[in-house]
Formats: C-alpha cells, structure tokens, sequence
C-alpha cells in the first residue's frame, strides 16, 4: 500500500508531465481539440513563418500573429496594425475602420475574445475555418506554445464574443 506522501509525490507528477505534454496556456485547456501541434501541421501546413511579423504583430506562438497570417494568406491587407500586441482590442480596431463586426460565424472571419471570455487575459483570436449549423472549426496559435484545430459549439461558454470580417459595412 502507497503513503500519503507518496500518493501526493505521484499526483504531482502527472499533474506536471500533463501541463508539460498538453500547454499550460488557459487556451490549450478547453475542450474541443480536434489536433494540437508544435510545428503548425494543424492547419494543413500553410506555410506559416513564426519568425516573421505579420501586420506588426509580436513573432513566435501567438494567435495574433498566426491569424493575421491567415488573413493575409486569405487576401486581406498587409498593412494593418500596428496593434499593442493584445487580440482584446481587434473589434474596435476594425469595426474604426468600417469592417463588419458581429455574432455571425462565416468562414475565414476572424473569431475574436476580449479579456477573460476565453481564459486569456490578453483575450484571442483564430480564423474560423469551417462553420456549421451550431458549431465553428476554428485554426488557433496560442502564445503558450502550440497551435491547435478545435471544435466549438454554439451553447459553448468558449464560443467567441464576436466575429470579425473583412468586408465592409
């Protein structure tokens, strides 16, 4: 039979080799995952180049950067931001600018968190990628060091805030 001390010693183990294989990021903890990757591979492997700034984002793992990458990749502008690092503020930056901003999902929008509504006190972004009657696949990089491919319904409490488009009013 196991101590006590060793039955604590054991479950802090697994608690660390967990938050080791799986991120320790607020993202990387949701439900939903349908793949999770180091290297990008989620996305089919566009291409993306974390060592380059897109729209004057902060290179590396993070969902600014990443999505900007997709909205490029997708035909939007090269010249957007600067921002000041953090996705909470890209619905009022792009609904300033005249693009639509709602709670309707389409695919290739941007789907947008202000702070806390999705674990992150910075909030996120990721490109919706498929969207279905009640659900979104959306393509995400998070700051913690992953990109992920996850599944989100409707009556999630993780369902985005809002969903910006790259269309004008």
């Amino acid at each position: 039979m196991l101590s006590r001390k060793t039955g604590v010693t054991i479950v802090a183990f697994m608690v660390t080799m967990a938050l080791t294989l799986f991120g320790s990021s607020s993202v990387s903890a949701h439900n939903g995952v349908i793949c999770r990757s180091l290297n990008w591979t989620c996305d089919g492997d566009l291409g993306y180049n974390p060592n380059r700034a897109y729209w004057s984002q902060y290179t590396g793992h993070n969902c600014t950067n990443y999505v900007a990458f997709r909205m490029i990749r997708d035909g939007a502008s090269k010249n957007f931001g600067p921002f000041n690092g953090n996705a909470t503020v890209w619905d009022d930056y792009f609904k300033e600018r005249g693009f639509k901003v709602n709670q309707k999902p389409k695919v290739g929008a941007i789907a947008q968190w202000n702070s806390w509504e999705f674990g992150s006190g910075g909030g996120h972004v990721a490109y919706v990628d498929k969207v279905g009657e009640d659900w979104i696949i959306i393509d995400e990089d998070a700051w913690g060091g992953a990109n992920y491919r996850r599944k989100i319904y409707m009556h999630d409490s993780n369902w985005p805030g809002r969903f910006i488009h790259m269309e004008k009013k």
